[in-house]
């Protein structure tokens, strides 16, 4: 008898970790998801930086060359990044604050 005990102990415990390895496997991939997500969204956000930065530096140049081309590239790949943060906050639990903020990042680009 006492073996037996033994073999329904071990099959328990074999059964709870076999429920355990698929949560974590689970919790471990939810998690990369939510990585990926955050880094696409901070890279987004640091380019918007530099791009406005960017235009900053043209609005002060006064009597130097400036070419426009450059400039233009530039401001379509803000929008172009705008709209694609955009999208990835619709995702994003708070989305209506950050689509405000970023509504108010368009306003704030449109006065440049």
């Amino acid at each position: 008898m006492p073996k037996l005990k033994k073999a329904d102990l071990i099959t328990t415990l074999l059964l709870v970790f076999l429920f355990l390895i698929p949560v974590i496997v689970f919790i471990i991939i939810t998690i990369n998801n939510n990585i990926q997500h955050f880094s696409k969204q901070n890279e987004t956000i640091t380019k918007l930086k530099l791009l406005d930065k960017d235009f900053n530096n043209f609005v002060a140049q006064k009597g130097t060359f400036v070419n426009y081309d450059l400039i233009n590239d530039k401001i379509e790949d803000f929008k172009n990044e705008l709209n694609s943060l955009k999208s990835i906050m619709l995702h994003n639990k708070n989305k209506s604050l950050y689509l405000k903020l970023l509504n108010q990042i368009e306003q704030d680009y449109l006065q440049k």
